[in-house]
């Protein structure tokens, strides 16, 4: 399943590659696709993760449905 999520806070490619190396940490993320221009982080899942333990993943990003 694909969820897309609102991103607020990243500034640089750097921010970019962070998040992404984060969030494919979690599990049951099968893959992760950032884009900082359009604010929106592309989650594949192979079983849904709560949106509180995305938020916890990087405390300086804003992450919301």
């Amino acid at each position: 399943m694909k969820h897309t999520y609102h991103l607020d806070g990243m500034t640089c490619s750097g921010c970019e590659a962070k998040v992404k190396e984060d969030l494919s940490k979690v599990e049951n993320i099968t893959e992760v696709q950032i884009s900082k221009d359009d604010k929106q982080a592309i989650l594949t899942m192979s079983k849904h993760v709560e949106l509180s333990v995305l938020q916890k993943v990087d405390m300086q990003i804003k992450l919301a449905v």
